[in-house]
């Protein structure tokens, strides 16, 4: 809850000293490079948190390789997105240092965070992820009690910057905690001939379910300006951002539904995930509720009055929202039982119709028309889920 919260109050603030049209590019330029993370990352902290779960590589082995891969890959790809125009347009002239510093500390917190988990240690992890917004937050803060421009330079090295320092902090602690003091290059070799036999398939799975949350930004992009201002791509922004706080109770559920079923397959209990899904299908639904009754009024004064198009834009995509997070349990169980094909299936199956009826609806309905098409292609995710469960849960 403290991270969800903390990440939540960043996008507020970040919004609240940019406005709508610069928070929407500065959102948009910071998806992209998020995109180079999954891909730079091979979605190897899958296998790392899968054969550390069955203790088939040790600590010091997967330390040593998320280290070296995490510095090696950051350095590379940086360059690499240095060389493309526009990428990271949102970040005015920052742009020096800070991709490596943004993908080298997801990195490393993807990779130090599976590791704790391996070891079922879920709270540290969180903990260090919340305080490693504070800067954002205090810079944020600062700007907003004086009343003055936040310089964008400052805040694109703060923020990014914050995302290696919470790296390097989970890896120091575990680190410390596993006693490890030195690795060698033989290490990174064992490790990644285990390691990426399992991600590979993780991989394309992560890469369909990023497209499938974060396609529409980049077609909203291509009716801009003419017919979705930028204005209205950082409101719409927001809205999907919110939409990750649904998925923050399932993560925790996930996060221990993984490690355990991957460690013990018959502990996979079928009525335990049903009673899950159901406890977080009633939560989120009463939520939306509330967030329905109150109107427009919370989000214009969370974020300002530039935000006057979220509530309706949220409401669209609120469906989706309650449908997403039951997926995130059901692909955490799959995934657990190595079963990670139908995680893959389903995101291509949402990815395509999010893709059609974002085409179909936002000429006609603008951002509510993406939040609309969300919401079907999740809805339709989740019920493919539910009858490849129940086929799993007759067989057992």
């Amino acid at each position: 809850m403290l991270f969800s919260g903390a990440v939540f109050l960043v996008n507020v603030l970040v919004a609240r000293v940019a406005g709508a049209t610069n928070s929407g590019s500065f959102f948009y330029a910071v998806n992209n490079l998020s995109f180079l993370v999954l891909i730079s990352s091979f979605s190897l902290e899958a296998g790392i948190v899968y054969y550390s779960s069955k203790e088939q590589i040790t600590a010091t082995d997967a330390a040593a390789f998320s280290i070296t891969w995490a510095l090696i890959a950051a350095l590379l790809f940086s360059v690499f997105m240095l060389a493309i125009p526009g990428f990271l347009a949102g970040f005015g002239n920052a742009i020096s240092v800070s991709p490596f510093l943004f993908l080298s500390g997801n990195l490393l917190i993807g990779f130090f965070s599976g590791l704790f988990f391996a070891q079922k240690q879920f709270g540290l992890p969180q903990l260090v992820a919340a305080v490693g917004n504070l800067p954002v937050i205090f810079y944020c803060t600062l700007i907003l009690m004086n009343n003055r421009t936040a310089d964008l330079k400052i805040l694109v090295w703060i923020y990014t910057g914050s995302y290696l320092l919470t790296g390097l902090v989970l890896a120091g602690l575990f680190f410390k905690k596993n006693r490890i003091y030195q690795f060698s290059l033989s290490a990174f070799v064992r490790s990644y001939k285990l390691i990426a036999r399992y991600s590979w398939l993780a991989f394309v799975a992560n890469i369909a379910a990023f497209l499938m949350f974060r396609v529409d930004y980049w077609i909203l992009a291509l009716y801009s300006p003419r017919q979705v201002s930028t204005a209205d791509i950082g409101n719409y922004i927001q809205v999907a951002k919110l939409v990750q706080l649904f998925l923050f109770v399932p993560m925790v559920f996930a996060t221990v539904i993984f490690p355990f079923t991957a460690s013990q397959p018959a502990a996979g209990n079928h009525q335990q995930v049903r009673k899950i899904i159901s406890r977080i299908t009633i939560m989120n639904v009463s939520v939306v509720g509330v967030l329905w009754l109150a109107g427009s009024g919370p989000f214009i004064f969370l974020f300002g009055p530039d935000f006057d198009k979220m509530y309706f834009c949220f409401l669209y995509l609120a469906p989706g929202a309650i449908a997403i997070s039951n997926v995130t349990v059901f692909a955490s169980y799959f995934a657990g039982l190595n079963k990670v094909s139908l995680n893959i299936a389903g995101a291509v199956l949402a990815f395509g119709l999010i893709t059609l009826f974002n085409f179909l609806l936002i000429p006609q309905l603008g951002i509510n028309g993406a939040a609309l098409a969300d919401s079907i292609g999740y809805a339709a995710y989740l019920l493919f889920h539910v009858y490849h469960f129940n086929k799993t849960a007759g067989r057992a």
